[in-house]
């Protein structure tokens, strides 16, 4: 058996990301729309590119092989899909090109002859001039890759300012040092000028909002950030002790090989379902996997309610929906709904089953004058359904039990030490754990139980160094701990 080179294995990661971020043209190059789309041959469009920008900051020698294998990538991937007519161009920046000053090497609209020179180029050190040139913006269905060296690496304004404007799905970014790809920006990239960025702007949050507003930003700078945070997680149902990700080895091996695309949805409206403080959805070509993220600025056990024992039990309490517990209970009843989702019904509903259930376990009260016995949990506003339900978070052709193995649910709560053990656990003993209506259906049940999940932000401060000195994450932790 013939173990790959580092070469080839980079070249295969590099192929899965292109395959991720391509658009749908048509051989013409024009990106077809879904309306018309299926009137035409199955062969007259395809997952492709109508321009490549690559950025690196030098050509010398340690560089080529790297480009060369860029560039392999990209020809291969626009070979299979019979698109020859795309502009390929280079852009090369460094210490000798401060400013705006860049070396054009190849903006050409024919790939095949522009790669050969090139490389040509490379191949005999021919400098280029440096003199300032105006770059052209690149077409926003294009790739852009940008090159760059572990070391902070000052990126020219006009390049910097082209790959703001740029979708960040269709910009990739390669470190020369590791040979890994992310699909967002490296956080020790310095900004060309420091001396153009104000000390001035600062962000100050307050309260959960303040909390998971910071550490969403954190983990938005690179997918490792993501990776630790889902790892300071302790995932054991059963006792206080350490448990890696149920079920997961998939989905962090994504994260780590950078073929997957990470999108945040925070504090959006589920009607009656609640507001998820933060729902992560991980994208990789074949599957999608959901976080939903509850968070708390106070102890699991002061949050949480009974469910069923007290003068009013269950849903019946006030502030019941916005506990701890309750709320993940109806994190679980919305993933159930959007397992059986289905768009050509208009609306995202719970299981009936599953309503009855809740009714007879937790004392759900939603009914209404015009239905006093209550209907089953749902949400109905098209712009949700469409724009996140429909766009973020279903998978079609997936079984309720396959659907929940992809989820998983999280609570943040404050706790006095980063030590603290799992309260989650222990909640049962209180009467105030998440509910999943282990009657109705035992083996759903048992799936979001195993992938129920528990972090205290004095451990996410602790175990992630990074996310500690952030300066807006300890802005906001300064105010949460200040002394009563």
């Amino acid at each position: 058996m013939t173990v790959p080179t580092q070469q080839e294995k980079t070249l295969k990661t590099l192929r899965r990301h292109l395959a991720l971020a391509a658009p749908n043209l048509s051989r013409s190059g024009r990106r077809q729309s879904r309306r018309i789309e299926g009137q035409l041959q199955s062969n007259t469009s395809a997952r492709c590119f109508s321009e490549v920008t690559i950025a690196l900051p030098s050509t010398g020698e340690e560089h080529r092989s790297r480009l060369r294998t860029v560039i392999k990538a990209i020809t291969s991937l626009q070979r299979d899909e019979q698109r020859g007519d795309y502009r390929l161009r280079l852009i090369v920046f460094g210490p000798e090109s401060t400013d705006t000053k860049t070396r054009v090497l190849g903006d050409r609209s024919s790939p095949s002859s522009v790669v050969r020179w090139i490389m040509e180029q490379l191949t005999a050190g021919t400098e280029t001039p440096t003199a300032p040139v105006r770059l052209s913006k690149p077409d926003r269905e294009g790739l852009f890759i940008v090159m760059f060296e572990q070391a902070p690496t000052p990126l020219p304004q006009a390049l910097r300012g082209q790959l703001d404007q740029h979708p960040q799905r269709q910009t990739l970014w390669m470190s020369l040092d590791k040979d890994c790809f992310t699909p967002g920006p490296p956080p020790n990239l310095a900004p060309e000028d420091p001396q153009t960025l104000s000390d001035e702007a600062k962000v100050v949050g307050y309260s959960e909002r303040g909390l998971v507003n910071s550490l969403l930003c954190f983990m938005r700078q690179n997918p490792s950030h993501l990776r630790r945070f889902l790892e300071c997680c302790d995932w054991d149902p059963a006792s206080p002790n350490r448990r890696p990700l149920p079920d997961g080895d998939a989905l962090l091996n994504a994260l780590e090989s950078g073929t997957a695309s990470i999108t945040y949805i925070v504090e959006t409206s589920f009607a009656q379902f609640g507001d998820p403080d933060l729902i992560i959805v991980i994208n990789s070509p074949e599957r999608r996997w959901r976080f939903f993220v509850e968070a708390k600025v106070i102890p699991y056990d002061k949050s949480a309610k009974e469910n069923h024992t007290g003068p009013s039990p269950g849903m019946q309490q006030k502030g019941f929906n916005s506990s701890i517990n309750g709320q993940l209970s109806l994190k679980y009843r919305l993933a159930r709904a959007l397992a059986v989702y289905r768009k050509e019904e208009g609306r995202l509903q719970e299981p009936d089953s599953l309503f009855e259930a809740a009714k007879g376990d937790l004392l759900d009260p939603s009914g209404n004058r015009s239905n006093p016995k209550g209907a089953p949990r749902h949400l109905e506003k098209a712009a949700n359904l469409k724009l996140l339900v429909e766009r973020h978070l279903i998978q079609p052709r997936q079984s309720p039990e396959d659907f929940l193995r992809d989820t998983w649910f999280i609570a943040l709560t404050h706790e006095e030490d980063d030590n603290h053990p799992n309260p989650i656990p222990l909640s049962k003993a209180l009467d105030k754990n998440p509910v999943y209506f282990e009657h109705e259906s035992p083996t759903l049940s048992s799936i979001a139980w195993s992938h129920t999940g528990w972090s205290s932000w004095a451990k996410l401060r602790e175990q992630m160094p990074s996310l500690k000195s952030n300066d807006d994450f300890a802005a906001v932790w300064e105010i949460v701990t200040f002394p009563p």
